[in-house]
């Protein structure tokens, strides 16, 4: 954690959430800031935290290039735990996100999960609705850390937990 300058409080916040979504309750953690804030770092912090957790933890970071194929975000994301997976593939692509998310049920059904999303706003249309839907959709969700610039925010803010 001391690599983490200033970031002592929020850090100490994402370590509680995780340690909270170990006990079956889950939460969705947003970092917010401007460019250089330290959210990526903080996003990296919160991935080895979950990991010596012996959580499973899905993450990817987005990039605007990858914007193109719909689900293309929730793919990557997804692809360790589709790898794995004893399902059959999909019937068809309209068909896909229902697939991903039952394969993330029956991954968090099995041991606590983190979804780790950095950059989020650079997801393709699709999968932000897809995790913006998951969100909604689960009573006691795997926590779901997703990074995002502000390009109008000059100050870093601390995650804002919902």
């Amino acid at each position: 954690m001391g690599h983490l300058l200033e970031r002592g409080a929020a850090l100490t916040l994402l370590v509680s959430e995780i340690r909270r979504t170990s006990t079956g309750l889950g939460r969705l953690v947003l970092l917010r800031g401007a460019s250089g804030m330290g959210r990526s770092t903080l996003w990296e912090a919160a991935v080895g935290q979950a990991k010596d957790s012996r959580f499973h933890v899905l993450s990817v970071r987005c990039s605007a290039e990858e914007m193109s194929a719909p689900l293309s975000t929730v793919a990557r994301l997804m692809n360790p735990t589709v790898q794995s997976a004893d399902s059959p593939p999909p019937p068809s692509e309209e068909a896909k996100g229902a697939w991903f998310w039952q394969i993330l049920q029956d991954e968090a059904a099995r041991s606590p999960a983190l979804l780790a999303v950095d950059d989020v706003q650079h997801a393709d249309p699709a999968s932000r609705a897809w995790l913006a839907e998951t969100v909604r959709r689960i009573d006691s969700p795997p926590p779901s850390c997703s990074s995002r610039r502000n390009a109008t925010s000059t100050t870093f803010r601390p995650p804002q937990c919902a």
